[in-house]
């Protein structure tokens, strides 16, 4: 299995998450297929947010998997896979060290989002039958939305823009590699490497749950992917996504 053969180029789209599952229902699509597009018009992140990305200067594209090896309830080893893929490809292409994976799997340069990915499953019985990753990466993007807080993109972080077909090569290339090393009983050194690279790991950071703002360290991410946080009275509680948020 190849990651990007085939890929599949549009020049507009509602979602490469979507126009994926639609290939997959035709039965028109197989792993490590590529779907990748100038524009979405309706480009998702993570929950009910959406992803903004200004036509062809940045990359949007979806990738076709299939982990049947893996169990459902072991799925965040899949984000966590996908997350460090981008993460390392960024440092490659940007030369940078200081890009991290935001938790659960936003990709940051410093303290600022370059990076979102939405993975969508589909389950049948005990197993995956198929999962979509969906990717967008900041490139050559200079100016964003006021409503978006904390945006940057490789050309903003490195002074210069970069070729995007250069750069879809290498995240393609990282995620096969990642995605090897999961189907191949990787999943502890993918552990090891996600909390090296979780932005915030170790470190009193300001939090906001239920309305109520308060200071605690990041202690780690648990097998089915919450937040272990501990607050300034020792007390350690655990996270979905969605229950608390990073304030900046």
């Amino acid at each position: 299995m190849k990651i990007g053969d085939p890929t599949l180029a549009l020049s507009e789209v509602d979602s490469t998450n979507l126009y994926a599952w639609r290939l997959l229902d035709e039965g028109k699509a197989k792993e490590g297929a590529v779907i990748k597009t100038a524009l979405q018009s309706k480009g998702r992140g993570m929950g009910e947010t959406t992803w903004e990305s200004e036509a062809g200067l940045n990359l949007t594209f979806s990738v076709i998997l299939k982990p049947d090896f893996l169990e459902p309830a072991r799925q965040f080893l899949l984000t966590k896979a996908i997350s460090l893929a981008i993460c390392e490809a960024v440092k490659s292409i940007t030369g940078l060290q200081r890009v991290y994976v935001k938790w659960p799997n936003d990709i940051y340069i410093e303290n600022r989002k370059v990076a979102g990915i939405l993975i969508e499953t589909r389950i049948m019985g005990n197993r995956f039958e198929w999962a979509v990753a969906g990717i967008g990466l900041n490139v050559n993007q200079e100016t964003f939305s006021r409503d978006i807080p904390n945006p940057v993109s490789l050309a903003l972080a490195t002074g210069h823009y970069h070729d995007l077909e250069k750069c879809l090569k290498k995240l393609c290339q990282s995620i096969e590699n990642k995605y090897t090393l999961l189907q191949n009983n990787g999943a502890s050194q993918l552990d090891e490497e996600y909390l090296n690279a979780l932005y915030g790991f170790g470190q009193t950071i300001p939090f906001e749950s239920k309305g109520k703002i308060f200071d605690a360290i990041i202690e780690g991410v648990t097998p089915y992917g919450k937040l272990v946080l501990t607050d300034s009275r020792r007390k350690q509680k655990e996270y979905d996504l969605k229950e608390v948020r990073f304030l900046y």
